[in-house]
């Protein structure tokens, strides 16, 4: 009988010992797979960091790019103001002279007398009315803006 106890002992000291031993290689299982998780995880930081370096290169490109593109457009915008100033500054010349023109030709006429003026209307008259007799031109309000 103590053999007989000494054998269940050793029976229940192996089942004992097995599922430590089996505990033991779960254990070592969930180590290993940890770390294969964890090199997969590294592996993925490391290609997200080269992702968010290469979008971070790009985002600066873009706005360096973005930066010219606004101090060409401000060139351009303030060529325009400086030509659309020199234009209007040329107009306003001309009609400066052109009214003096006819202050001139007005005080050339005074001094001509009324005769010039009679005959200025009647050649305006035989124009508008040359103009009627043409087809195209009906209406006199039409005549006048031609």
């Amino acid at each position: 009988m103590a053999t007989e106890l000494k054998v269940r002992a050793s029976k229940n000291e192996v089942v004992r010992l097995e599922a430590v031993l089996e505990e033991e290689n779960c254990l070592e299982s969930a180590l290993a797979e940890k770390q294969t998780l964890k090199a997969k995880l590294d592996e993925g930081a490391e290609s997200n960091k080269d992702e968010i370096e290469d979008l971070k290169t790009w985002l600066a490109k873009a706005d360096m790019a973005r930066m010219k593109q606004c101090k060409y457009f401000d060139r351009e915008l303030a060529n325009a103001k400086a030509l659309a100033e020199h234009r209007e500054e040329k107009v306003r010349k001309q009609k400066l002279h052109r009214v003096q023109q006819e202050q001139e030709v007005t005080a050339d006429t005074k001094s001509l007398g009324v005769q010039s003026t009679d005959k200025a209307a009647e050649t305006t008259k035989k124009t508008i009315k040359h103009w009627l007799a043409e087809d195209s031109y009906k209406d006199v309000s039409e005549c006048m803006t031609q």
